[in-house]
């Protein structure tokens, strides 16, 4: 009898993790709408693209400068007053990482947005100029450091 119970408990769980396991995953985005969702959606074009350019300068993967350039370009694109868009007063509307704090120093964060677009513009060229993994991995620095000062300023821990 318990052999028989140990195998439904065994069968049991191993459909649940197979469920787990082929359930989509659970989105950020969830219930985002408006400009919030805009905003989210430009952010992770963002992040994918410093993804990419990550493993190059790791190492992990070949340099390949016009993939890095096109990255460069896809955060340029998302920064400077194309982000300063995707913030009017008062969004932060959930799942809004966004904190108060934008609109209380709007001059910091408009530093902060022009700062991103001329980091990944650098970048891009970098990349454009055929720089080796040393130079590509300084300009990937410069980017990060910009979305690092910002998201430490003005968006919440990740719920």
């Amino acid at each position: 009898m318990w052999e028989r119970n140990h195998r439904r408990a065994r069968a049991a769980l191993a459909g649940l993790a197979l469920a787990l396991l082929l359930a989509p995953p659970a989105n950020a985005h969830d219930g985002a709408t408006g400009v919030v969702k805009e905003r989210m959606q430009a952010m992770d074009a963002m992040a994918k693209s410093m993804k990419t350019v990550g493993p190059m300068i790791r190492g992990q993967v070949s340099l390949d400068h016009e993939k890095a350039a096109a990255a460069a370009r896809t955060i340029a694109a998302g920064a400077g007053e194309h982000l300063l868009r995707l913030f009017p007063a008062g969004s932060l509307m959930p799942p809004s990482d966004a904190k108060a704090e934008i609109w209380d120093d709007w001059a910091r964060f408009e530093a902060l947005a022009n700062e991103l677009a001329d980091a990944a513009g650098r970048m891009e060229e970098t990349a454009k100029d055929g720089a080796d993994s040393t130079g590509m991995a300084a300009a990937f620095k410069g980017v990060g450091g910009v979305c690092a000062d910002c998201h430490k300023e003005f968006r919440a821990k990740k719920r």
